[in-house]
């Protein structure tokens, strides 16, 4: 599986090389706003989405400060920024292990889940780790 912070890196920076006629190198890659096409409208008039990922440039590098997300003004973009940084920061720290054995009685199954959720001082933006026996 991939690495989250790639993915999101990745879908937000947009393909790294476009070509004169506006498309990008990597045809692969689903289109994702870049300069080359930022603003133009569409066969039809109509402008594109990318249009609203204008704020896109601020968002397409790592935060150091962890206060990027306050600039952007697009609540989504913003949202999306807060959670990476929130994750990436989290990524090194103590994972949480759930340990579930399905053979069990609901009843087992629910004191498992309760006492996992019970647990004081739990960093919830850690690694998540979960194996059902």
């Amino acid at each position: 599986m991939e690495n989250f912070s790639e993915w999101t890196e990745d879908a937000v920076a947009g393909p790294s090389h476009s070509r004169e006629d506006g498309g990008d190198a990597t045809s692969e890659q689903p289109e994702v706003a870049h300069s080359s096409n930022r603003g133009e409208g569409g066969e039809d008039g109509v402008a594109g989405p990318s249009n609203r990922r204008g704020d896109a440039d601020a968002i397409a590098g790592p935060s150091l400060d962890g206060e990027d997300w306050k600039k952007i003004s697009d609540p989504k973009l913003a949202a999306d920024l807060y959670k990476k940084n929130l994750l990436s920061a989290e990524m090194q720290g103590q994972p949480l292990r759930f340990m579930m054995d399905l053979r069990e009685d609901i009843e087992e199954q629910d004191r498992a889940i309760i006492s996992f959720y019970k647990r004081p001082n739990v960093n919830w933006a850690g690694p998540f780790s979960c194996i059902l026996r």
